[in-house]
């Protein structure tokens, strides 16, 4: 599985706040603008320079294969942006790599978080079919029964994906076969 390239989050990032910041919200909706929503808490300004600077960082960590700090530094990340600088398709983005960056640094549990976290934050998103592929392989990797029969679920449900059907179903008849039920792993689709 190869970490997904953060080039085209970058380029989004920089001009949706540039366009924010140049039109405001007239450039979303000249018939009705919408009031700023009050802030929650403290809010923190972030300049676009500084998030270019956290993303490439966070781009380096994984293609470094330094997942810790790729986690680490994306969540920095999803702490800085607010909605005026990153789209959902981008937030959900980010959301989905702390998940792949603790998978893939062998941090089960923190990826299974992640990865729900993601799929709850965003159920119809891009990356949905993934979020439930994301789980089920870290569950397999915390190797209880309990996660094994969870992760059978979720490759069943990542199964329903035409692009992710053969990847689940391979994952899912090598975790039967762990598991001393062979005879029940599914047959791999195999492309024309």
């Amino acid at each position: 599985m190869n970490p997904p390239k953060l080039t085209h989050l970058l380029t989004m990032l920089t001009w949706t706040a540039l366009i924010t910041a140049w039109f405001g919200n007239a450039a979303c909706d000249a018939q009705s603008p919408a009031p700023a929503p009050a802030p929650v808490g403290p809010v923190k300004a972030v300049s676009i320079a500084a998030l270019n600077r956290m993303l490439k960082e966070a781009d380096a960590a994984m293609d470094a294969k330094e997942y810790t700090d790729a986690a680490t530094k994306t969540e920095e990340l999803i702490q800085s942006l607010t909605p005026q600088t990153a789209s959902d398709e981008q937030m959900e983005r980010l959301y989905f790599n702390v998940g792949l960056a603790n998978l893939l640094g062998e941090r089960f549990p923190e990826a299974e978080v992640a990865f729900t976290r993601c799929a709850t934050k965003y159920p119809k998103g891009l990356m949905k079919s993934r979020c439930a592929l994301g789980p089920a392989k870290a569950s397999i990797g915390q190797g209880t029964p309990a996660k094994q029969e969870q992760a059978v679920k979720l490759l069943k449900v990542a199964m329903k994906d035409p692009k992710l059907n053969a990847e689940a179903a391979l994952a899912l008849g090598r975790l039967y076969s762990a598991m001393g039920k062979r005879e029940q792993a599914p047959e791999v689709p195999r492309k024309p």
